[in-house]
Parts: structure tokens; sequence; C-alpha cells
């Protein structure tokens, strides 16, 4: 058995539960465990103790440029220096090939904002190691349960799943692409879906279109879905996931997450509301007629005023659950017993 640390490249691993990056990392500690291995996600430990370094990247696309907002510090080269003072078989990229960081820090070490430290780096072995590191994909583990969703999906990840993650993807992108074409790339060994999305479309879509008619919306989008569901049914067993509750007005979302041409949502707290509520009903009737099955939020996810709440959310004013209200409990990788750490309310989810 393998002792594999899991490990950030250009930072450390947030120790906030709160951590979206952090979260994924988890998450894949979590597969790799699944597949018979001893896994840890590493805070600040060096690698020496571990069999396998898999290194994230902090990202899932590739070719992006890494963040080196304020300069290359001292803790970044320091980083990128164990690449070449382990053997290159220690290490695997996971989900995007390895970014040549050799190439990448050379080009700035001319930079008043480059440390110092960094004229001690051999950077062109670093660039030797980083195009011989493999990479290893979500859909490598070639498990049988496939969840597909927007960046709220892995949430909702249980054991023996391997996802397929599109950041910003709604439900009538989902269905515009085609999921089955997107179950096919994932190997003909799947028989269980996971699939969530709708969360994307309530926030910025479906009180907007049609003059902000949301039940014209909601019934036409829903009607698509079910015939994407009616020929997914007959191959695959399928769980859907009900879309989330609708969090207070007052909080704040970044520039760069979760808005649409500028705009944090469209249509007020109460709109958006009533069309979660009539999209949750609407996907029931779905599920009930196809015999699927659907999974329902817990209702400790609402305050007293029937809002999703702050409490549960990340920290850091985003749009996604942290990862103490997960479905699977990450940290001690079983599974989430809800507790009634927040107020609840007889609020219905539907």
């Amino acid at each position: 058995m393998s002792k594999i640390g899991i490990d950030l490249i250009m930072e450390n691993v947030p120790v906030n539960p709160g951590s979206h990056k952090a979260s994924w990392l988890y998450m894949w500690a979590s597969q790799l465990r699944y597949a018979g291995n001893e896994v840890e996600v590493l805070h600040k430990k060096e690698w020496d103790d571990y069999d396998k370094i898999y290194i994230h990247q902090g990202s899932l696309i590739e070719d992006f440029a890494p963040n080196v907002f304020g300069g290359v510090s001292d803790k970044t080269v320091a980083k990128l220096r164990r690449l070449v003072e382990h053997d290159i078989s220690k290490f695997v990229a996971l989900d995007i090939p390895m970014i040549d960081y050799g190439k990448f820090i050379k080009s700035r070490l001319h930079n008043k904002s480059t440390h110092p430290s960094a004229q001690e780096v051999d950077w062109d072995k670093v660039s030797e190691v980083c195009k011989k590191i493999p990479v290893m994909k979500q859909k490598d583990l070639a498990t049988d349960w496939l969840i597909i969703g927007d960046s709220h999906s892995f949430s909702m990840y249980q054991p023996g799943a391997m996802l397929c993650r599109t950041d910003g993807k709604t439900l009538n992108g989902a269905l515009n692409a085609g999921i089955r074409n997107v179950v096919n790339e994932h190997g003909n060994q799947i028989k269980k879906l996971t699939l969530y999305f709708g969360n994307i479309d309530l926030r910025h879509h479906l009180c907007r279109l049609n003059s902000g008619d949301h039940v014209k919306n909601i019934d036409d989008l829903i009607s698509r879905y079910k015939t994407e569901l009616l020929d997914l049914n007959r191959d695959y067993q399928i769980e859907l996931i009900s879309a989330l509750p609708i969090e207070n007005e007052s909080r704040y979302i970044p520039n760069s997450i979760g808005r649409y041409k500028g705009q944090p949502f469209t249509g007020s707290w109460a709109q958006r509301t009533e069309a979660y509520k009539y999209f949750n009903v609407k996907l029931k009737e779905v599920a009930d007629e196809l015999n699927l099955e659907l999974y329902t939020h817990p209702s400790e996810y609402l305050n007293d005023k029937g809002e999703l709440s702050f409490d549960v959310m990340e920290p850091k004013q985003n749009v996604h659950l942290s990862r103490q209200w997960y479905r699977w409990d990450l940290d001690n990788d079983v599974k989430r017993e809800f507790k009634k750490l927040v107020k609840q309310t007889t609020t219905s989810l539907f």
C-alpha cells in the first residue's frame, strides 16, 4: 500500500475547512483511499515520509497562469525547490499536466519582486522534472459511478464516485452539450450517474429570461432535462440532486466568482426562492415519474428566515458550501451526520 501525500505546489494547502481549493484535495484523498492507499492532505509538511506526492496546481484549467501576485516569494521558491530534491518517480500531477515551473520562474528571475533565493535554484532541472511528471485525472479512477455538475458538484461526493466538474456549467449548457457525451468520455464501465445542476441557472438566468417568467423558464428547462433523462435512464442508475436554497442578498460575491455580466444574481431573494422551490418541485415530479433517486438538502442548511445560512457557506464570501456541510465528511472520511448546528426553520426545502 502506497503512502501518498497530496499538496499544492505554489502555496500551502489552506487549513480553513471552508476552503473550496483545499476541499477538492480532501476529496481526492478520499478517492485514493477508496482505491487502497494511505493518503494525507499535507499542511506545511515535508515530503520525505511519503512514497508518492500527488501535486495539485490550484486549477482544473490546463495552461493557466500560476498566481504570483506580489512577486515570486521565498516560500514559493522553497516549495518548487523540493521538485529537484526528490526522485522524479515520486511525483504525480492531479487533474492537469504539470506546468513548466522552471521556465515560468526563470522568466521572472530579473523582476524586482522575485526573491533573491530564486537565483540559487537550477530552474532548468526543475523544467526537466516538470516535463516528466505524469498526470492523473478523475476519469483515470475508472469507477462505475460518475458525478457530473458545476463547481458545487463535489459537495455531493460519495466514496466510489469520480467527478466530472465543470465550473460555471449551467443545466442549460449541460443539455446543449449532451450529458451522454460527457458520460461516454469517462468509460463504458459506468453504471450510476449523479447529476447536480441548476444552482447557476437559478442565480443568473431563470428570473432573467422571458421577462423573468421563471415558471415558463423552469418548465421549458425541466422538459428538456426529462427528455435527456429518459434516454440516460435506459442505461444507468440515476440520482438527481435538488437545488440549494437562496442566501441573503447581502452576501458579497467577488467579481471573479459567481457573477454574470458583472451581476451577482438576477431577481430578488423572494423571486429566486420562489423559483428554486418550483424548480425542486418539478425535479421531484420527473424523479417520481421516471423512478429516479432524488437527494434533497438537509433542513440544517436553512436559517430562521428560510435562507441558505451563511454559517454553512464558505467563509470568504463565495457561493459554495463549506466542507463541514458536504454530503460526505471529507475530514474524517465517514458518512456525514448532520447536526443541528444552525437554527432550524419549518420552512420547506420545496
